[in-house]
């Protein structure tokens, strides 16, 4: 098991050194561990602003930590929406691998 922390950046299964995944947030909500992920370009572009996963789907994703960043506040433009759509039940999260949903 990895000691996750925000803003830390992994490579993860099949991303190729290509892209990575950043740590946005970290939460507990209805006794689910949920981490909230931005998918960055080697270059630092970002591809995906925001998804959640369960912990245990980052886990089984993540290969090796590159560093340690700042999180920038835009990126949580995408879990404020999120957040109002769960509370709704109109969002949820995803608990398969990392590369098995950018693969959808």
């Amino acid at each position: 098991m990895q000691n996750l922390r925000i803003g830390q950046l992994w490579t993860f299964s099949q991303s190729n050194q290509e892209i990575f995944l950043l740590i946005l947030r970290m939460e507990t909500i209805k006794k689910e561990e949920i981490v909230h992920i931005s998918i960055i370009s080697k270059d630092g572009g970002v591809i995906i602003e925001h998804i959640p996963f369960s912990k245990h789907a980052i886990e089984k994703s993540i290969l090796k930590l590159v560093e340690n960043k700042e999180v920038n506040e835009q990126y949580l433009d995408g879990y404020n929406y999120w957040k109002t759509e769960y509370n709704n039940n109109k969002a949820g999260i995803y608990s398969t691998k990392v590369d098995e949903v950018l693969n959808l």
